[in-house]
């Protein structure tokens, strides 16, 4: 095993002029606007992990009904196919 680069964390303003050459998934965060950027190795990007929560809870959230749904009914038959 051994260490192959060394990922940097910096934080500046948005006024600061960014690293040039920095290990790739280094951040940069803009300490006066909150943004963070990631440099993916050519270019700072704009770091947006939330982006597609919002869609991806509903997708969980209704997968979620869908699987209650099926284990109240396996429930019921289990209950009613039990000898007393």
């Amino acid at each position: 095993m051994g260490l192959e680069t060394t990922i940097s964390r910096y934080v500046g303003t948005s006024r600061d002029d960014k690293p040039d050459d920095p290990s790739a998934g280094s951040v940069f965060l803009e300490s006066d606007t909150g943004f963070e950027f990631v440099w993916n190795g050519n270019n700072w990007t704009v770091f947006k992990p939330f982006d597609e929560v919002p869609g991806l809870l509903k997708s969980v959230i209704a997968e979620l009904r869908v699987l209650n749904q099926q284990a109240a009914i396996i429930t019921k038959m289990d209950l009613e196919t039990v000898e007393v």
